[in-house]
C-alpha cells in the first residue's frame, strides 16, 4: 500500500476519501427523487451519480480525520454565508461594478484559505478521471502539502489554535464567486479544470473558486477581490447572467479541448 499523500509517513489506508467536500455540492442532487445527478464524461457518456467523487487510499486515516476537523469548522461558516441576507451583523456588502462584494466579518480568513488550499491540493493529487485536467506543478503542490501538514491538527481546539498562529502563507491568489440569489436558475456545474498555465477553476454548484499559482495568469479585474490578503474573507456575489457566464466559460474551454 502506498504512503499517504499528505503526511508521507503512514500507509494510505483510508477508502472513500471525498476530493471535494460533499456539503459544497448539495444542490447537485436536489432536482429529482431519489436524489441524483448525471455525470457526462469527455466522450459524452451519461451516468447517474448520487455522491461527489471519492478516491481510495490516497490518505491515511489520521490525515483524513485532520481534514475532517477543518471541513467541519468551515462547513458551519458556509452555512452562514449562504444565509448572509439574514445575518447583517456578520457580513458587509459593498458595490463592485455590476457585482457585490461580501465581506465576511466573523470568518477567520486564514482558516478559510486553508480550507480552499486543501481542496485545490486534493484535486491536484487525485488520479480520478474527473480531475485529470487539474494538475498543479510539483513545487506548488508540495508547498500546499507542507502548509496543510504543518497546520492541520488532531482535534478542534488544536486546529483553531494552529490557525490563529499561522501567518506564513504561500504566495498564491484565490477568488471566490457565488450567485447573488440561490434559486433554480443559479445552480451551477460541478467540475475542476485547468484554465491556463497558472490558473485553475473549481466549480461546486454554488461556489466557483479560481486559484492562481502565479499572479501573471490572474485577470487584473480580480485583484480587488483576491484573498491573497489575510485581513478579511471576500466573496464576489454575481447576478444570474454573470454566474451563468462564468459556468459557461469553463464548459466552452472543455469542449474546445476535446
Amino acid at each position: 500500500m502506498p504512503n499517504c499523500k499528505l503526511c508521507l509517513n503512514r500507509e494510505a489506508d483510508k477508502p472513500n476519501s471525498h476530493i471535494i467536500p460533499k456539503f459544497l455540492a448539495k444542490r447537485l442532487f436536489e432536482s429529482s427523487k431519489p436524489r441524483h445527478s448525471v455525470e457526462i464524461n469527455r466522450k459524452g457518456k451519461i451516468r447517474k451519480i448520487q455522491d461527489t467523487p471519492k478516491e481510495n487510499f490516497i490518505l491515511c486515516k489520521n490525515c483524513e480525520k485532520r481534514l475532517e476537523y477543518l471541513e467541519t469548522l468551515i462547513s458551519r461558516k458556509i452555512t452562514s454565508i449562504n444565509n448572509y441576507n439574514n445575518l447583517n451583523d456578520k457580513f458587509k456588502i459593498k458595490e463592485y461594478g455590476k457585482n457585490k462584494i461580501l465581506e465576511c466579518l466573523n470568518i477567520n480568513p486564514i482558516g478559510f484559505k486553508l480550507f480552499i488550499f486543501s481542496i485545490v491540493w486534493r484535486t491536484s493529487v487525485s488520479s480520478l478521471p474527473e480531475f485529470e485536467t487539474f494538475k498543479l506543478d510539483d513545487k506548488t503542490e508540495n508547498e500546499l502539502r507542507l502548509l496543510l501538514d504543518k497546520t492541520l491538527k488532531n482535534n478542534h481546539s488544536e486546529l483553531v489554535n494552529s490557525i490563529s498562529k499561522t501567518n506564513d502563507f504561500t504566495n498564491f491568489h484565490y477568488c471566490v464567486f457565488k450567485p447573488l440569489m440561490r434559486n433554480e436558475f443559479s445552480r451551477g456545474i460541478f467540475t475542476a479544470y485547468k484554465m491556463a498555465e497558472f490558473q485553475f477553476g473549481i466549480f461546486t454548484v454554488d461556489y466557483i473558486i479560481f486559484f492562481y499559482s502565479n499572479k501573471k495568469d490572474m485577470n487584473p479585474a480580480f485583484e480587488f477581490v483576491s484573498n491573497f490578503q489575510n485581513e478579511k474573507l471576500l466573496i464576489t456575489l454575481t447576478g444570474t447572467d454573470d454566474w451563468k457566464m462564468l459556468n459557461e466559460l469553463v464548459v466552452r474551454k472543455m469542449l474546445k479541448k476535446q
